[in-house]
């Protein structure tokens, strides 16, 4: 008996570790940001990553992404007093599109500008073909003035 309830408890423990991660609630977006797409030879491990800074009135975001041949990648922000929350979609090719399957690694680069001196929470998010979201990464910057 004791050995039974300890392999329930084993295969209950293990199901739910091996189940994927529930999906995560965008945020809506109110404006597009205009993303530079560069590859990146070196790619690396682990994939996606996330580097978040901070300069005089902005914030700058560098997402290190594998793609796949045919996909479009847009982004757009959502601001909020010290708050900042972007959304990548990597948008799947339709079957339409003809190429070699291949996959490479991109940076997706974006700026924030106008953005008023203080500190703010930067959050990136991905959402692919609106079936799955998760959050990639986040950071606490602190956005300059302008010398003058």
């Amino acid at each position: 008996m004791k050995s039974m309830l300890l392999t329930v408890l084993f295969l209950s423990v293990s199901l739910i570790s091996c189940r994927e991660p529930a999906p995560v609630l965008l945020p809506s977006t109110s404006e597009q940001l205009a993303l530079s797409i560069q590859p990146n030879p070196a790619g690396g491990d682990p994939l996606p990553r996330v580097r978040i800074s901070a300069g005089s009135r902005s914030v700058s975001m560098v997402v290190t992404q594998r793609w796949m041949c045919g996909a479009r990648v847009t982004a757009g922000v959502n601001r909020a007093p010290g708050e900042l929350a972007i959304v990548v979609r990597q948008i799947l090719p339709d079957s339409s599109v003809v190429c070699a399957p291949m996959i490479v690694v991109l940076d997706y680069t974006g700026t924030i500008s106008g953005l008023s001196a203080g500190s703010y929470r930067v959050r990136v998010f991905e959402a692919q073909s609106n079936t799955r979201s998760r959050l990639l990464g986040s950071a606490t910057v602190s956005v300059s003035t302008p010398a003058t």
